[in-house]
């Protein structure tokens, strides 16, 4: 690391620290009238912090410079890509058996659609007071719970 800082005052007072990651904030963050504190890391992170010294709290947040809004122009769907290749793997990365598996993973795939599609008919039902929480298995609809079932025997 480039910098090292001590975050403790002097009196023994914790410092409150954010650290936000991404060039943006920073110029909304003066804009706001706080004034951060760009630091970069040896292997070329930048970390802007916000020193404040309301409450003895340390928060964090990361952001990644990626998703289809930073695709390169003509070469969309690169995040998308990555996200497969992350958790589902590709024909050599992350599969002993690419071929048989691939059946499985269409499955899950075609399976998560449908639960999509039932998530959000159940988030419907909670804005009109049909359900508490979406969340709560007990409160899912009788079609949700068995695709649910399904999905994880495939898992």
């Amino acid at each position: 690391m480039t910098h090292r800082r001590n975050m403790k005052h002097p009196c023994g007072i914790a410092i409150s620290t954010t650290l936000l990651v991404l060039g943006g904030l920073s110029q909304a963050a003066t804009a706001a009238g706080v004034k951060p504190r760009i630091e970069t890391l040896d292997n070329g992170l930048k970390l802007i912090l916000v020193e404040r010294h309301e409450q003895p709290t340390v928060s964090g947040c990361i952001v990644y410079d990626v998703g289809s809004v930073n695709d390169p122009a003509g070469q969309s769907g690169i995040a998308h890509l990555f996200e497969h290749m992350l958790f589902k793997g590709s024909r050599t990365i992350g599969t002993t058996n690419f071929e048989a598996e691939r059946p499985i993973i269409e499955k899950q795939e075609a399976l998560r659609v449908r639960m999509n599609a039932e998530m959000d008919r159940m988030r419907l039902m909670k804005r009109r007071g049909k359900i508490a929480d979406v969340l709560d298995p007990n409160e899912w609809t009788p079609e949700y719970a068995a695709m649910k079932k399904e999905f994880d025997k495939l898992i």
